[in-house]
């Protein structure tokens, strides 16, 4: 419940933030902005899918690493492989969506023109694959509830960081006033969850 507070006044700071920029952008261009509405159903629905793939970590241990293992593969290559089993359905989708819009757009050489968009493709993907172990690892260290302790603090974790980056990158720059302060008060109560969480985690232990 902590957590979905800090969601909520951090969805109540985007809206603030966006409706500013809105009337910032109308004052310039009659250009209709789009729905946030639409966007913040679509983003509800995400964040609850997104529970899946540590569903599909937490119930693929026992058979996947149990067939790595008889075939002789380490430990860490095991849990590796879990990740790789849950996340292919993610990444075909990640793959064919695009690649339909850019044969659809007729926009591939936006890519094959341009060496440094293809290796930043590559860092992200490196970015997403090396946390993901980590993430992995961590659950197991949690014990009995660490799919849903971990999965908690990463979901968590990934709004503060975000949220860290759009103030280093300027993405709040010149947006005073109620926006900055749900999203400071969101920041404080998804690190209070995230303890929460941690601390629920280590009093269920036997």
């Amino acid at each position: 419940m902590v957590m979905v507070l800090g969601v909520y006044l951090a969805s109540l700071s985007g809206f603030q933030r966006e409706k500013l920029m809105q009337e910032e952008k109308s004052a310039i261009t009659d250009k209709k902005p789009g729905s946030f509405r639409t966007g913040l159903i679509m983003v509800i629905i995400a964040g609850i899918l997104s529970a899946g793939w540590g569903f599909a970590f937490a119930y693929s241990q026992g058979p996947i690493v149990e067939i790595m293992t008889r075939h002789g593969a380490a430990d860490l290559p095991s849990k590796i492989a879990v990740w790789a089993f849950a996340l292919f359905g993610a990444a075909i989708v990640n793959i064919l969506y695009p690649a339909y819009l850019l044969t659809r757009n007729k926009s591939w050489g936006v890519i094959t023109g341009n060496g440094r968009e293809i290796l930043l493709c590559v860092l992200y993907g490196l970015l997403f694959f090396i946390p993901s172990v980590l993430l992995g690892k961590g659950m197991l260290l949690l014990g009995a509830l660490g799919a849903s302790v971990g999965v908690g603090i990463t979901q968590s974790a990934i709004i503060v960081g975000g949220q860290i980056l759009g103030f280093a990158s300027g993405e709040w720059k010149g947006i005073h006033g109620k926006p900055r302060q749900y999203i400071y008060a969101a920041i404080l109560v998804l690190v209070v969850a995230m303890i929460i969480l941690g601390l629920g985690n280590l009093i269920s232990q036997p």
